[in-house]
């Protein structure tokens, strides 16, 4: 029982909703970003609304979460209310840049732009293959959060500045030097793959390279500062 309340927890996590920490304001925003996100994936067919939403996730987690995390913001946080509070406010935002970040590729995906932008292999095939990468991409996702702990997942050492864990080599990063931005990721792809979308492939393959980008630029040089070249907690 506690693996499965520790799986679904994780899960939830990872798509932007900590059920063990939800407040007033995470519960609001994460109403009005499913139903705004319900319009896009399910109602609208839009290219130029739907794109204009995606483009404003891409803005709104990699942009947003880098500068957050390169400024001043944390520190100020910090000193005026305290590492908890702080981070808990952090972490609201952030589940809300997880959250839009996912929609904005299922919009991507079910965004109808003619059979010019559709996979041109039988339904039965890309959906089984699709599938298939979906689920070995999620659930490496998933072990790998796991390992870290959600805490890791939300950055909370990043945002404090200062290592809240140890070196860790157990479970999928015994076998994967990165798997949580590497083939962690490819469950957007299996996703795309599904339901034949191009768009949906272009979208996560962005993404998949701007979560190098914040890597590199970001999350890699405070893991060498803070826990030296092969002690790191993150991927």
């Amino acid at each position: 029982m506690a693996i499965l309340i520790n799986l679904i927890t994780t899960f939830f996590a990872m798509i932007g909703l900590r059920l063990d920490r939800l407040n007033l304001f995470w519960i609001i925003g994460a109403v009005m970003t499913f139903a705004f996100g319900h319009y896009y994936v399910i109602i609208a067919n839009n290219p130029g609304l739907t794109l204009s939403y995606f483009f404003f996730t891409l803005v709104f987690y990699y942009f947003g979460n880098g500068l957050i995390l390169s400024s001043s913001i944390p520190r100020l946080l910090i000193a005026n209310y305290g590492e908890k509070k702080a981070f808990e406010i952090y972490q609201t935002i952030v589940g809300l840049m997880f959250m839009n970040q996912g929609l904005g590729i299922a919009a991507m995906t079910s965004l109808d732009m003619g059979a010019n932008w559709e996979i041109s292999i039988a339904s039965s095939y890309t959906f089984i293959f699709g599938g298939i990468i979906f689920m070995v991409g999620m659930v490496l996702k998933i072990w790998s959060t796991m390992t870290l702990g959600i805490d890791l997942y939300y950055y909370r050492d990043m945002f404090l500045n200062h290592s809240v864990g140890t070196f860790t080599q157990s479970g999928p990063y015994k076998i994967f030097d990165n798997p949580m931005y590497g083939i962690g990721q490819i469950h957007g792809y299996g996703y795309a793959i599904m339901y034949q979308s191009i768009t949906g492939f272009m979208a996560i393959a962005l993404c998949h390279v701007l979560i190098y980008v914040f890597y590199y630029s970001v999350e890699r040089p405070f893991v060498r500062r803070v826990y030296g070249e092969l002690g790191s907690l993150h991927p």
